[in-house]
């Protein structure tokens, strides 16, 4: 099953919805800054899963300099970050094609794609992002934290639609990212509320990669 492409077509489906319910992104705007703090300036930056377009807006309301390329499977959600904004580059694109991209970066943000990958598609995700990355180049990821093993699908808030979603722990995640020379310098938690109305916590990472490290 091609769950990333699944998950994408109920994105695009629900685009407008999405837009109208998480354009606010002020609880994550403390791991945004951080992330954004640590880059140059006209920073390039690659944002993975780029939804509407919030989590551009709401980093470089602060830094406008940022050199902003944003990619996402969904094509109503790539309009969407168009319209919300139009100074900023984005593309319809799978992320797990982030290897055709003909370009280097200084930073990476995947702040909502790791729960619709699988393991192997994150391993490889992360892995294929390397050759990409500039000596010292940063990166800030997110995700619902929880055992592997509790992954499956849930269904949209309408109950018209399910995904199916990954879970990680920040160990899982830090293996995978230091086999490729990439060391966590950052991670912090906030509360969620589970669909099954339970609490737990979402991970957030930055990350930044060796400079020592050279990939081809």
């Amino acid at each position: 099953m091609d769950y990333a492409h699944e998950a994408a077509q109920v994105f695009d489906k629900h685009a407008a919805w999405y837009e109208k319910k998480f354009m606010d992104q002020s609880k994550y705007q403390p791991g945004f800054d951080l992330f954004a703090q640590h880059l140059p300036a006209n920073a390039a930056v690659l944002e993975l899963a780029c939804g509407p377009g919030n989590t551009c807006q709401a980093t470089r309301n602060k830094r406008p300099d940022l050199a902003w390329l944003g990619i996402d499977l969904a094509p109503n959600m790539v309009d969407l970050a168009k319209k919300n904004n139009p100074d900023a580059q984005f593309q319809c694109m799978d992320i797990r094609d982030v290897r055709k991209l003909d370009q280097k970066f200084q930073g990476v943000m995947g702040a909502f794609c790791l729960p619709y990958l699988d393991k192997m598609a994150v391993e490889q995700l992360i892995s294929d992002l390397c050759p990409l990355l500039l000596p010292n180049a940063y990166l800030y990821w997110s995700t619902m934290e929880d055992n592997y093993a509790c992954s499956g699908y849930e269904y949209t808030s309408d109950k018209s639609d399910r995904i199916c979603m990954h879970y990680y722990l920040e160990q899982d995640l830090k293996i995978m990212l230091e086999k490729c020379g990439i060391e966590i310098i950052h991670s912090s938690r906030l509360p969620y509320q589970k669909r099954d109305g339970t609490d737990g916590d979402e991970l957030i990472l930055i990350a930044r990669k060796n400079a020592g490290l050279t990939i081809s």
